[in-house]
C-alpha cells in the first residue's frame, strides 16, 4: 500500500471532515516513527568506528540517532560492559578490555593507544 491509500485508508477510518491530508499524512509519520524506535531490525544496524585515539582519552561520544547498544570491539575482541566502580578499578594501560556508559559518552579502560580501532555497533534510528 503506498502512501497516498493509506492516508485515503486513515481519512476513511477516523470520518472526520476537518482531517486533512496533510494532518492524515502527519499522524501516519508520526506512527512509523514510533514503530521503527521499536523495533531492531537487522536494517537499523550501525557501526560507528572511533579511531581517532591520541592515547589520553577513553570516550566515545554516543550518536544523536542512537537507540540500543548491541556490543563495543576492538581486533582484539569484545570488550565486556562493567559497572563503574569496576571500571575505575580496571587497569589505565594495555588493550581495551572493558566499557561503561557515563551520561552521553561510553568510557573504556585500558585507554586505547593511538591508532588503535574501537567498533560499537548499535541500532539507530533512521
Amino acid at each position: 500500500m503506498n502512501f497516498g491509500k493509506l492516508k485515503t485508508a486513515l481519512k476513511g477510518l477516523i470520518n472526520r471532515k476537518d482531517l486533512s491530508d496533510s494532518l492524515a499524512g502527519d499522524f501516519i509519520n508520526r506512527a512509523i516513527d514510533e514503530i521503527e524506535r521499536r523495533l531492531r531490525l537487522q536494517a537499523s544496524e550501525v557501526l560507528l568506528i572511533a579511531g581517532t585515539w591520541d592515547g589520553s582519552g577513553n570516550s566515545i561520544l554516543i550518536p544523536p540517532n542512537y537507540l540500543e547498544l548491541i556490543d563495543i570491539f576492538t581486533d582484539d575482541g569484545v570488550l565486556e560492559t562493567v559497572t563503574l566502580d569496576k571500571f575505575l578499578r580496571s587497569p589505565r594501560e594495555g588493550c581495551p578490555e572493558v566499557y561503561t556508559k557515563a551520561g552521553p559518552n561510553w568510557l573504556i579502560r585500558p585507554t586505547p593507544a593511538a591508532g588503535t580501532k574501537v567498533y560499537v555497533r548499535y541500532y539507530g534510528e533512521k
